[in-house]
C-alpha cells in the first residue's frame, strides 16, 4: 500500500476520545476516484511529553500494534503520522460500537443473557485476540467493555493497546497500570516489589466473561485499596449472589438443563480464572489453551452461523434504537513541544 500523508487527509466526524487523544473518521482523498475512510487517532505531543510514561506508552502501542496486524479480532494499524503538534495512528475504519453501549442497553443486554452462543462468540473471538497478543511477547493489560469493539458484521476487534507492554520469558511488568475493576490481585498490591506477567490478562478476561452474563463488572470503585480488599476476599460470594439473581429471574422462562449447565459452566471457569496465586490461575501454564480447553468453551464452535446471526441480530436492536451517527468535532492545538521526544515515531 502507497504511503499516506497528512496533506491527503480530510477529518470528518469524531469517534472517540480518550485522555491524550481523540479518534476520527477520516478520509484518504489521495485520487480523487478512490477515496477511502479510516480512522485517526490524534495524540496531543504536548500533553504526552509531560511524562516519560507517557511518551513509553506511545512508542509501545505502535509496537505493539506493528506486530499485530495478522489477526482479524484486532485493529489493523495502517501506518503512524506526525507533525509538529500531533501524533497520528491511522487505522483501519470499524463501522461498529463499544460492547460496554450494548452491555449498558436494557433490550440488548438481555438478549445477550438470554444467549449463551452470543456470550461465547464474544468471550472466544477476545479469548483468540488476546492469545495472539500473548504469542507475540505483550501484555494487553487494559481488557475492558469499552476496548472491544463489536462490528456491525457481528465480530469483536480489541482496540486502545496504549498499555501493551512487550515481555519475554524472563521479564516482567512491574507498573501499576490498567483499569481497577479489571486489574489483578497483583497488580493491586501496594508491594513496591510486585512483578506479574501474562497472568494478569487473564483475570481481566475472567472479568469480561462475568460482564458478558451479569451485565456488570463484579465490583466498581475508585479506592485501589478497597477493589484489592474486594479482589482478594469477595469475588466468589459476589457471582454467587449475582449468578442466583439471573438464574430466579429465568425461573419458568428457561429451566432447561443446557441454561443450568452452562451457568455451572462459567461460574467453574470463573472460579479457576480467579485464583488469587497467578502461578494457580487457569491459563498460567499454557495460556488460552487451557481455557479453550474447559468445559465452557470445549464445544464452542466458532465458524457456527448461528451464534453470528444471533449477534447480527442483536446489533441491529441496538442500531435501530440508537443509530450510528457520530459527534462532528475537530480540535487542534498549536503548542511547542521538544521534537526529539518523538524521533523515531
Amino acid at each position: 500500500m502507497q504511503s499516506i500523508t497528512l496533506n491527503n487527509i480530510t477529518i470528518q466526524h469524531l469517534i472517540g476520545k480518550g485522555k491524550y487523544g481523540e479518534v476520527y473518521r477520516c478520509n484518504n482523498n489521495e485520487g480523487n476516484n478512490n477515496i477511502e475512510s479510516y480512522a485517526i487517532k490524534k495524540i496531543n505531543r504536548k500533553q504526552v511529553s509531560k511524562t516519560k510514561s507517557q511518551i513509553q506508552h506511545i512508542f509501545a502501542e505502535k509496537q505493539c500494534l506493528m506486530e499485530c496486524t495478522d489477526c482479524k479480532y484486532i485493529v489493523n494499524l495502517i501506518q503512524t503520522l506526525k507533525d509538529d503538534e500531533f501524533l497520528y495512528f491511522l487505522m483501519e475504519l470499524i463501522d461498529g460500537e463499544p460492547l460496554f453501549h450494548f452491555l449498558r442497553n436494557i433490550s440488548t443486554l438481555k438478549m445477550i443473557q438470554n444467549n449463551f452462543q452470543i456470550q461465547q462468540q464474544i468471550g472466544y473471538e477476545i479469548l483468540l485476540a488476546l492469545e495472539f497478543v500473548h504469542k507475540k511477547g505483550f501484555l494487553y493489560r487494559d481488557l475492558k467493555a469499552s476496548n472491544v469493539l463489536l462490528d456491525y458484521n457481528g465480530h469483536i476487534k480489541l482496540i486502545d493497546f496504549g498499555y501493551s507492554k512487550k515481555i519475554d520469558d524472563n521479564n516482567r511488568a512491574t507498573t501499576f497500570l490498567g483499569t481497577l475493576h479489571s486489574m489483578s490481585p497483583e497488580i493491586l498490591s501496594p508491594d513496591v516489589d510486585i512483578e506479574y506477567g501474562y497472568e494478569v490478562d487473564h483475570w481481566a478476561f475472567g472479568v469480561i466473561i462475568y460482564e458478558l452474563f451479569i451485565g456488570k463488572p463484579p465490583y466498581i470503585t475508585n479506592s485501589r485499596e478497597e477493589m484489592l480488599k474486594i479482589a482478594k476476599t469477595s469475588y466468589e460470594e459476589i457471582m454467587e449472589k449475582e449468578f442466583q439473581t439471573i438464574v430466579d429471574e429465568k425461573e419458568g422462562q428457561d429451566s432447561s438443563e443446557i441454561f443450568a449447565s452452562n451457568v455451572l459452566n462459567i461460574k467453574d471457569l470463573l472460579n479457576k480464572i480467579w485464583k488469587q496465586v497467578p502461578k494457580e490461575r487457569l491459563g498460567y501454564l499454557n495460556g488460552f489453551d487451557e481455557m479453550k480447553k474447559h468445559p465452557y468453551f470445549m464445544n464452542y464452535d466458532i465458524n457456527s452461523v448461528n451464534s453470528n446471526i444471533a449477534m447480527i441480530n442483536m446489533i441491529n436492536e441496538y442500531k435501530q434504537v440508537h443509530g450510528g451517527g457520530n459527534n462532528k468535532k475537530d480540535v487542534m492545538l498549536n503548542e511547542s513541544v521538544d521534537q526529539e521526544l518523538f524521533k523515531g515515531f
